[in-house]
């Protein structure tokens, strides 16, 4: 199945999701602060950076407006191929941040 955007993704996951994939929504806002500081600390010396933010960007702002109920799958994660692909695991706060937002 084929999602035209993130929310339809995650609508589409709650619907479906056994109690024990349910988000703790407050944890992940303050994951999600601690990747936004992570990428701007370093978004305006390294463009790949500056990529990862712009990619992340509309999920990052549904998880600080508390609208993903469920656990996402690692692989509908954006930007996690820049940091094998383009050396992001040269920033390792940036990869921490980014790895604790993934969990």
């Amino acid at each position: 199945m084929k999602f035209n955007s993130a929310l339809e993704y995650i609508n589409h996951a709650s619907l479906l999701a056994p109690p024990e994939v349910y988000m703790d929504i407050e944890k992940l806002k303050q994951k999600t602060q601690k990747l936004r500081e992570a990428i701007e600390d370093l978004e305006k010396s390294d463009r790949v950076v500056e990529k990862l933010r712009i990619e992340i960007e509309p999920l990052m702002t549904l998880a600080e407006s508390g609208m993903i109920p469920v656990k996402l799958q690692w692989r509908d994660i954006p930007g996690r191929y820049l940091f094998t692909e383009e050396s992001l695991q040269q920033y390792p706060l940036l990869e921490h941040a980014f790895a604790e937002f993934r969990i």
